[in-house]
């Protein structure tokens, strides 16, 4: 070999090495933010462009090794959950059905699989197949508490959806280690609690009874299902038709026109007032779940993430 060649021999031999410990260095600290890819898709997930970087995190994926186990399950976790932000549920189960056939994906991503499939269900308001994923889940209480933590507090927050509120007290009680996690107390369990005793003791106004109210003393339904100001003001219009229908036939007789006039109007009040406090009952009761609902699920992702 001549003398030009040795100095051409040692720089591509150098060059392949150094590409081979790139590579290694790659697949070890894929996932940890060394890889472009991974970290524009971290980018794209942090400022809220969800399904891009579930796109990115799948071309990451494609990109791996078949002997990064541990990277891969990483990369389609995060995949899932990128799907699961942008609301993209179904895409987002198609990857769960993937990670879950992988065989020896280990106990702790079978795991966070499972319950990421619960959430994904969760937050498509299918709260019955969530409960049945999570009953799928293995104890990991001793091995991932962090884990068992997560799938306490959101079988209670089904429960709570479903309003079965006893059933969640029950799963929330202090025995169940939802108070604490790696021996750190936290309040989300307390605070879940609390909401679901106040659910289990609201009394939410009964169409039927405020119907029959307003039937008897318009406005008075509307009061009762507490919309005290509307009552009043209903009240007012009543008698006031009232009022003028009578004060008309008073002075003409049958043949008024301003008392057929106000008692025609006054009639179409009243039956618009028994008729409206039957709906206000129905708005008042959805308000206050709905309101209710918003704080489990505040509540539940301040724990576990949204």
């Amino acid at each position: 070999m001549s003398r030009r060649c040795l100095p051409l021999s040692a720089s591509l031999c150098f060059g392949l090495t150094a590409l081979a410990v790139a590579l290694c260095y790659g697949s070890e600290n894929a996932g940890s933010g060394q890889d472009p890819t991974w970290r524009f898709a971290e980018t794209l997930y942090s400022t809220g462009r969800f399904k891009e970087a579930a796109v990115e995190f799948q071309r990451f994926l494609f990109a791996l090794p078949d002997s990064a186990e541990r990277q891969r399950a990483n990369a389609w976790l995060r995949t899932i959950d990128a799907y699961r932000q942008a609301r993209r549920f179904d895409l987002a189960i198609q990857c769960l059905d993937t990670l879950e056939t992988v065989a020896g994906i280990g106990e702790e991503v079978a795991c966070r699989a499972r319950i990421a499939r619960a959430r994904c269900l969760y937050a498509n308001g299918d709260y019955r197949a969530a409960l049945g994923t999570l009953s799928l889940i293995p104890p990991c209480g001793e091995t991932h508490p962090d884990l068992a933590r997560q799938v306490i507090l959101l079988n209670a927050t089904q429960d709570l959806h479903l309003g079965a509120w006893r059933i969640a007290i029950e799963t929330l009680s202090p025995s169940s280690g939802a108070d604490s996690i790696a021996g750190e107390r936290t309040p989300t369990a307390a605070r879940l609690r609390s909401l679901a005793d106040r659910g289990a003791k609201m009394h939410p106004p009964s169409p039927l009874v405020a119907s029959a109210l307003s039937a008897g003393i318009p406005g008075l339904g509307r009061v009762y299902a507490g919309r005290t100001a509307e009552g009043l003001f209903s009240f007012a219009l009543n008698a006031i038709a009232i009022w003028q229908c009578v004060d008309g036939f008073h002075d003409d007789g049958r043949s008024s026109l301003k008392g057929w006039a106000a008692g025609t109007i006054g009639l179409l009040f009243y039956t618009g007032n028994v008729y409206g406090s039957a709906v206000t009952a129905k708005q008042v009761h959805a308000t206050e779940t709905r309101t209710l609902m918003e704080e489990i699920d505040t509540t539940v992702e301040r724990e576990i993430g949204p």
